[in-house]
């Protein structure tokens, strides 16, 4: 994921408050960085010919057509989905400690993804190199 460099105080603010939710739940350090931070670090580990394209969360359905394709069609994907939410599904009633970090996790997601004054600050990147 990444940031938008230039950001309002106040989304900074509540994407900073999503960023540690994250890192609670994780118990990893967990921030988002710009795309040109991206290709710094990527570059710093050893990367060369960077690119480093940005991508906001998915919205539309052609979008969710690409990405079918990308992980082998439509079946593919819609089976990947299904065992994704089989076993999370398993570990949410299996585990009160899991069904409170997806609760948690919940808390950031919809900072990042679904609010409005902070998601258009967001998005995905893709990142590609030659070692």
């Amino acid at each position: 994921m990444y940031r938008e460099k230039e950001i309002p105080a106040k989304a900074a603010k509540e994407i900073a408050q999503a960023e540690k939710i994250i890192g609670g739940i994780t118990g990893l350090p967990f921030s988002l960085l710009s795309p040109e931070k991206w290709k710094e670090e990527l570059e710093r580990a050893g990367l060369k010919d960077v690119n480093v394209r940005m991508y906001k969360h998915i919205r539309y359905l052609q979008e969710t057509k690409y990405m079918a394709e990308a992980m082998g069609g439509t079946w593919s994907f819609v089976g990947y989905l299904i065992d994704t939410i089989l076993k999370m599904t398993k570990y949410y009633l299996l585990s009160k400690k899991i069904r409170c970090r997806f609760k948690r996790l919940e808390e950031g997601k919809k900072i990042l993804l679904r609010k409005k004054s902070t998601s258009k600050y967001v998005g995905y990147v893709l990142s590609t190199g030659k070692k």
